[in-house]
């Protein structure tokens, strides 16, 4: 078994994998996508860009994407 926060993690990599290279997706399209809640989304996608696996972009054009 694994947790319901590891769950949404995998389905969020996979949303964020699914789209062209170097494109930020914002929380709010990664929710979407994943279907996983925005608040608790937030803090998973801040593990995971503390992690490594994502890096983060700020602005207008900014959200999250694959390293």
């Amino acid at each position: 078994m694994i947790t319901q926060k590891t769950k949404y993690a995998l389905k969020s990599l996979m949303a964020l994998g699914a789209v062209e290279h170097g494109t930020a997706l914002t929380i709010e399209e990664v929710a979407q996508r994943s279907g996983a809640p925005k608040r608790f989304l937030e803090h998973i996608l801040l593990d995971l860009r503390k992690s490594g696996y994502l890096g983060a972009k700020r602005g207008r054009a900014g959200g999250y994407f694959l390293i």
